[in-house]
């Protein structure tokens, strides 16, 4: 599957998010690949998080997680960038 299949198969809702992160991080270089599989991997969290009947507090709590591990991304985008524009 070519990474351009991937936008149609999850309209489709014919592959998982998990499913699609772990293959993009076998087939896209590095760190695209990683960087890729990890913003899916929280955007599946972030959509199960909006459509669980969990309480106010267990949400806030995860919410809170993933914005945690969001900024951690940017900042490894963010040097990762400056690595490739250095070289």
């Amino acid at each position: 599957m070519k990474v351009e299949d991937y936008g149609r198969a999850v309209h489709d809702r014919a592959v998982e998010l998990r499913e699609i992160a772990c293959n993009l991080e076998k087939i896209m270089p590095k760190p695209t690949g990683e960087l890729a599989s990890r913003t899916l991997l929280l955007m599946e969290r972030l959509t199960k998080v909006i459509h669980s009947e969990s309480s106010v507090k267990n949400k806030s709590y995860i919410l809170n997680d993933i914005s945690k591990e969001t900024k951690e991304l940017k900042e490894e985008m963010s040097e990762d960038i400056e690595e490739i524009i250095e070289n």
